[in-house]
């Protein structure tokens, strides 16, 4: 049911029930017309405009109530995508007890933000895999360089690109990510003439992977985690990515 739809049946039915008096016999509202419906509606909207709002904020704490909660069984039904897909890059300790994911995007002001710090703790704890999830969501250059990345995990050089790209502050390019793949050794050929290989092909077939998981787990935004099976949409300072870690331990996931 629409928010509009559910505050209107809402208040028609408590507006009319007060139009008939607390203490009348229950009547049918066939004696009102539609035109009269409204009109007590609309005079009882004017005189407690509060009511929408309460309705409203009921209804979307509801809905995200019931996002979270499909959100938290996708987690489950989706653990081998979310964990284990073998097209997904992935860093730190390969043999960690504990699994970070983030989803992330080569152009997102925050996930450069987190990277120096996300970097350092995943170093120092020395227990973590991280799995990178790309999830180009800012334009064709996002979507570019994503793909490149991909490339770059194939071949093996995976955590020099990916460095190299959070570390540039700028305006990211198709050129920006063609010269720092070639400094590595990379070879882009494949996209430069938007070749349609089998290797592409998987390619783009797990960077739609990402986005259909993004989607089952409600994330719309990077960065986004999942650290053991809790799910953290935005941005996680130090002090918070911590203590994500130690509830994750702690609660044996």
């Amino acid at each position: 049911m629409r928010l509009t739809s559910f505050a209107a049946f809402l208040l028609t039915a408590v507006v009319a029930r007060s139009a008939l008096g607390a203490d009348e016999p229950e009547q049918s509202l066939s004696i009102y017309t539609r035109a009269d419906i409204e009109e007590i509606v609309k005079g009882y909207i004017q005189e407690h405009p509060e009511i929408i709002k309460g309705a409203l904020e009921a209804a979307q704490r509801h809905e995200a109530g019931a996002a979270q909660e499909r959100a938290q069984k996708a987690l489950v039904t989706d653990s081998d995508v979310t964990f284990h897909d073998p097209m997904s890059p992935k860093l730190g300790n390969p043999k960690g007890d504990l699994t970070i994911v983030e989803f992330s995007d080569y152009q997102c002001p925050y996930c450069k933000g987190m990277f120096d710090g996300l970097s350092k703790v995943v170093a120092d704890d020395g227990n973590i895999r991280l799995v990178i999830k790309e999830m180009p969501i800012l334009g064709e250059p996002s979507t570019f360089a994503a793909r490149a990345a991909l490339i770059a995990n194939r071949l093996g050089k995976y955590q020099g690109f990916h460095d190299a790209l959070m570390a540039f502050h700028g305006q990211l390019s198709d050129d920006i990510v063609i010269r720092t793949a070639a400094d590595m050794h990379i070879d882009l050929t494949a996209l430069k003439v938007q070749d349609k290989s089998p290797q592409i092909t998987a390619i783009d077939a797990a960077l739609t992977r990402n986005r259909l998981l993004a989607n089952d787990l409600a994330i719309d935004a990077t960065p986004s985690f999942v650290i053991g099976n809790t799910i953290y949409r935005g941005t996680l300072p130090d002090a918070a990515l911590k203590q994500a870690i130690a509830d994750a331990r702690k609660h044996g996931s």
